[in-house]
């Protein structure tokens, strides 16, 4: 980050300009509401259901949204982060684990090349989808009654990876949202009158 930059993150006021609309505790408020609203739900993962004309819909992953949320949230109040180190060393904790959920979690994608399972060259971890096939060897019977491990796509292979992960991340966004709290209270975005 270069000088202007820093001074810019270092205003006094976070609001913008007065000849604007613009409400930066608007959208903060907005936000959290919303985040508040989410995580009121039951944290569940995505999954198709029929309407009342028996048409095929996705219900959204609410894990997901309220992850969606937070990144809003954190993207939004950046400069009053940069403006709190030790508010900011909190959060990048918190992001450095979520980070480190991928590590654990993750899988490198994988592909079946002359009956042998390789993993895809310069890939990387990354969280599969519900129901997403991998390549792995799945135990098949021959003629005879002998067994052999026959490389085969396998659809949901990983999906204990995926739910656990979104079951941290849950954990780590209520983290976030409290450390969030903390620095919007601190700028008083929400004090203009209590509201009974």
């Amino acid at each position: 980050m270069n000088n202007n930059e820093e001074e810019n993150f270092k205003m006094d006021s976070a609001e913008y300009s007065q000849k604007t609309d613009f409400s930066k505790a608007e959208i903060v408020c907005i936000q959290t509401k919303r985040f508040a609203e989410i995580r009121g739900q039951e944290m569940k993962p995505g999954y198709w259901n029929y309407d009342k004309m028996g048409n095929k819909v996705w219900i959204p992953d609410t894990r997901r949204e309220a992850d969606g949320v937070i990144k809003a949230l954190l993207g939004t109040l950046k400069p009053e982060r940069m403006r709190n180190p030790d508010i900011e060393k909190k959060i990048q904790d918190k992001l450095e684990r979520k980070k480190g959920l991928v590590e654990i979690y993750g899988v490198k994608p994988r592909d079946i090349i002359n009956n042998q399972i390789v993993e895809l060259p310069n890939s990387h971890k990354s969280i599969p989808e519900i129901g997403q096939s991998f390549a792995t060897k799945v135990p098949q019977k021959q003629r005879g009654g002998a067994t052999y491990k026959k490389p085969l796509f396998v659809p949901g292979l990983y999906d204990y990876n995926v739910h656990s992960y979104w079951n941290e991340i849950v954990e780590l966004n209520d983290e976030l949202f409290a450390i969030l709290q903390l620095l919007i209270d601190q700028n008083n975005y929400f004090k203009q009158g209590a509201n009974f």
